[in-house]
């Protein structure tokens, strides 16, 4: 595609904060935030329809529509997410996934497994609300909220 053009990779989505590029399988991963109830993760692949505003929080699928591959019972508010380098000891795959109002880091060791289980909270309530989640190239794993970054060990 020529420097300076646009296209469209997907539609239906609601209200993201962050997003993964999987290159190795050209897709996109990403949480959603859903109105009041609903949010979600979702595994996308060029021309997706996820289905907002017509479809949202388990409600019927519109014809056309791709599944979210997990949805949250409960209301968390997905901000930053994070594919994991190798570099950490003891995550070195798998994804991190920050949460406003859960005010926790939930951890997805493998993306692709259906049905996908719950993501494992490895820190909740222990902060302010989460709003990133990043890591240095010695792996250490940074959460931040309030202006504030704390190390995740």
């Amino acid at each position: 595609m020529p420097a300076g053009t646009v296209r469209k990779f997907a539609r239906g989505l609601r209200n993201t904060f962050d997003m993964i590029w999987d290159a190795a399988h050209h897709r996109i991963i990403v949480a959603d935030n859903g109105p009041a109830i609903g949010d979600d993760i979702n595994v996308i692949f060029e021309g997706a329809n996820l289905g907002w505003p017509f479809t949202f929080a388990g409600g019927p699928p519109a014809p056309g529509v791709t599944a979210p591959v997990y949805r949250f019972t409960n209301t968390v508010a997905p901000t930053g997410i994070l594919a994991l380098s190798g570099a950490n000891q003891q995550l070195r795959s798998g994804i991190l996934l920050g949460t406003f109002v859960a005010k926790a880091i939930y951890f997805i060791p493998n993306i692709d497994v259906r049905p996908l289980p719950d993501p494992i909270a490895l820190i909740a309530k222990e902060t302010g609300s989460i709003i990133d989640v990043a890591q240095n190239p010695q792996g250490d794993i940074v959460g931040y909220y309030d202006n504030h970054g704390f190390l995740l060990s």
